[in-house]
């Protein structure tokens, strides 16, 4: 039996008692446990395990597999917090599973890293920046086709679409700030009632009638009542800003209706619908906002995934996504390197391959490569890691090799000359004004922690001088030097 099938068969027990607390409460209350917990971090950031943002959206989504609940049960009041601790249990087989399973060959590192990417999959966050981040990388890759893709499918550009989620996302943070601060006097003035209670300086009645002085709960559940409806949106908010037609177009491309999440979804490993997805479209006619810090990036996955599916934007993309790439890290290492020499988009020789960006930096050079391979999750299939192998070696691997050959060349003699595309004289390295030479590869997906200890997919026989990156998106929005979302050892 597989890994995969060894884990779905212990955790059915588990998601079943979880589908039935799940089917106690309202459909909006799910939603809302996960959303406000992330919410309240504000206050109080250690009230979050581990893989929280994974969590919810799998908690959700097993929801939205029913049709629309909107009257509780009796028990409902105590199921949340069951609900939390079966999660947890259910998390934890993956890791526990990974570690423990002997697997057909005792002590095979390829079996028990083909685990140990299931079991990290299902925990690993998505990639953390800040929203202007991910819009700088989206509009670089997406912008050049408005004409072709985004307004005759949506009657508006990249960036009106973009500026439209963005004023959504703005709106919603405002008002879940406002909640936030309206809470904070409730749970000061509860603390201190209840420091004075522990200390003996307040009795219980005491305790009580000051608890009424302050309308301590009437304050608390005109708070609650505000924050049920707070990610709920009207069509009216949902289409300010832009024409009733885009607004619908909209919705349909990222709203999803409670009871369309498919029976095929059950396991923390399953592909997750509402990675693709901002709004639960409810029965009402309102809209609820999915996970707003998470909507510039899910919005450009999506979008990119349309446009590769389009055989004839697929290629123009693919290069557009090199070229981008390649400008914001040279945009990032003119910022991060003040007074270097960079020079990008080199050649060895005419006709050779181009190589991506060269930094002389005093006596340290940086040899840069972006790849853009993508990288396939792990399923629970026994093919997984070899899958793994070859996105890696597809990208990282090859962008190592690349920038070895450029070392190579600059060792191999006192003087190294490179080229332009057309053959002349680019620029020169001598190799007695170069103490240490470092390569950096540069991905706009990570490649999770087994791609970050080289020990396990970097063949690098020929030399052990080897510094590699992967990073998300290049730079923050005002800053003056690099500010990486995602940074990693690789």
């Amino acid at each position: 039996m597989q890994f995969r099938q060894k884990i779905e068969a212990a955790v059915l027990p588990l998601l079943n008692e979880l589908l039935a607390g799940i089917a106690k409460l309202r459909t909006t209350d799910v939603l809302n446990h996960y959303q406000f917990r992330l919410n309240l971090s504000q206050l109080d950031k250690d009230k979050l395990p581990d893989g929280f943002w994974a969590k919810g959206r799998y908690v959700s989504a097993l929801a939205l597999a029913s049709a629309f609940q909107d009257n509780p049960s009796a028990e409902a009041g105590a199921t949340l917090a069951r609900i939390d601790d079966l999660v947890e249990r259910i998390y934890d087989t993956y890791s526990f599973g990974a570690v423990y399973d002997p697997g057909k060959l005792p002590g095979s590192e390829k079996e028990f890293l083909t685990r140990l990417g299931l079991g990290i999959r299902v925990r690993e966050p998505d990639a953390l920046g800040f929203p202007e981040q991910f819009r700088t990388w989206a509009v670089a890759r997406l912008q050049p086709f408005n004409e072709r893709y985004f307004v005759p499918t949506f009657g508006l550009t990249f960036e009106e679409i973009s500026k439209w989620l963005h004023n959504l996302s703005d709106d919603l943070e405002k008002r879940l700030n406002d909640l936030v601060e309206g809470l904070r006097p409730i749970a000061e003035d509860m603390e201190a009632i209840r420091e004075q209670f522990v200390s003996g300086t307040l009795g219980l009645e005491a305790a009580r009638e000051r608890s009424q002085q302050l309308k301590l709960p009437e304050r608390l559940d005109a708070n609650a009542r505000e924050g049920d409806a707070a990610h709920i949106l009207s069509f009216e908010e949902i289409k300010r800003g832009i024409p009733e037609a885009s607004a619908k177009e909209l919705l349909a491309t990222f709203g999803i209706h409670p009871g369309e999440v498919t029976a095929d979804f059950k396991f923390p490993h399953d592909p997750n619908p509402l990675d693709r997805k901002l709004f639960v479209n409810l029965p009402d006619g309102r809209f609820y906002f999915l996970d707003p810090a998470s909507a510039d990036r899910i919005m450009a996955r999506v979008f990119e995934r349309a446009i590769l599916d389009d055989e004839k934007l697929r290629q123009r993309f693919l290069r557009n996504r090199d070229r981008s790439t390649e400008r914001l890290v040279f945009e990032a290492a003119t910022a991060l390197f003040p007074g270097a020499g960079i020079y990008p988009n080199y050649y060895l020789q005419k006709g050779s391959h181009e190589k991506d960006l060269m930094i002389v930096y005093g006596k340290a050079l940086v040899i840069v490569e972006c790849k853009n391979t993508r990288v396939r999750a792990f399923s629970g299939a026994t093919d997984d890691l070899l899958k793994f192998e070859n996105d890696f070696e597809n990208a990282v691997q090859y962008g190592y090799d690349q920038a070895l050959e450029v070392k190579d060349r600059i060792l191999a003699g006192e003087e190294a000359t490179f080229y332009h595309e057309d053959g002349k004289e680019y620029f020169s390295v001598r190799k007695a004004e170069i103490d240490r030479i470092f390569v950096v590869c540069i991905t706009p997906t990570t490649r999770g922690p087994l791609g970050t200890n080289l020990s396990y997919e970097l063949e690098n026989v020929k030399t052990n001088l080897f510094l590699c990156r992967s990073v998300f998106s290049t730079f923050r929005r005002s800053a003056r030097i690099s500010r990486p979302i995602s940074l990693s050892n690789i």
